[in-house]
């Protein structure tokens, strides 16, 4: 919070204001991602369950500010309802860790992010992709990744994945269609 401070522009401040942030996640050790913590069910309804299978898919080889990061993303989409959770995390071709459902095995460092992200309800990325991962698995960037760095919306790289909010763009779409008049 210390640089926003710094940065002259109201419009600067007012993006950092509104950050998700990532000073009060609980500290992780080595051994918590390398120990199975808990089996859980990504077939049921428990947003716990939803959560945890989404992250540990996504963002489980992830730091816990990563982790955290994709948290906030699912929970910014479902509206901050945990209610929601389930919804979101299953719906079609948007979460790779969900492809899979039945019963699957969760990290301590998971399952530590999961509740805390259930428990904080803090909303603010709309959109990740994980570069690296799309290039290793020889994909494309995401059509909607350019729209977005078109629109010059808030973006972040928070360990190998690059966070959007499309709530933050200094272009909208309106903006740009009158421009090209």
């Amino acid at each position: 919070m210390g640089k926003c401070l710094i940065m002259s522009s109201f419009l600067l401040l007012a993006a950092c204001a509104s950050r998700p942030s990532l000073d009060n996640l609980p500290s992780f050790t080595y051994m918590d991602g390398l120990v199975t913590a808990k089996t859980v069910n990504c077939s049921s309804g428990e947003a716990l369950d939803c959560m945890a299978c989404a992250l540990q898919g996504e963002a489980a080889n992830q730091p816990g500010p990563g982790i955290y990061a994709v948290g906030v993303t699912i929970m910014t989409r479902a509206g901050g309802d945990k209610n929601r959770v389930c919804k979101v995390t299953r719906a079609r071709r948007q979460f790779e860790g969900m492809r899979r459902r039945g019963r699957r095995k969760i990290s301590k460092k998971v399952l530590k992010v999961t509740q805390h992200v259930l428990g904080s309800e803090e909303t603010g990325w709309t959109h990740f992709w994980a570069p690296k991962a799309q290039k290793r698995l020889k994909r494309r960037k995401p059509a909607w990744a350019h729209s977005f760095e078109k629109r010059q919306c808030r973006q972040e790289m928070i360990g190998d994945h690059m966070f959007f909010d499309t709530n933050q763009c200094k272009y909208n779409r309106n903006m740009r269609l009158n421009a090209q008049n």
